[in-house]
């Protein structure tokens, strides 16, 4: 978020729409692994770190691609939703 709002350093300003995505993702959906959560949480925004942060972040949008989440909205579309009920027959 902080990447989003405050920082408008030359190297994250094209990746502010990835970061966007990101933000949705861990927002509204989760998908994304502990691993891959620990490396976000890693990016430092101070200036001195500013060229280490995009590139991890360029590290990220390549492996994940930047239409990832477009693909879990579509395979979560796909999914229906079963309610089970069970019921426990006990004699005391």
């Amino acid at each position: 978020n902080s990447f989003i709002k405050n920082i408008n350093h030359s190297e994250i300003l094209p990746l502010k729409n990835f970061l966007r995505i990101l933000l949705e993702d861990i927002n509204d959906y989760g998908t994304l692994s502990d691993f891959t959560l620990r490396r976000i949480s890693n990016l430092s925004i101070t200036e001195s770190k500013m060229k280490e942060s995009a590139s991890e972040i360029n590290k990220l949008r390549d492996e994940l691609g930047d239409d990832y989440l477009k693909k879990e909205k579509s395979n979560r579309k796909k999914l229906k939703r079963e309610i089970i009920i069970s019921i426990e027959n006990r004699s005391i």
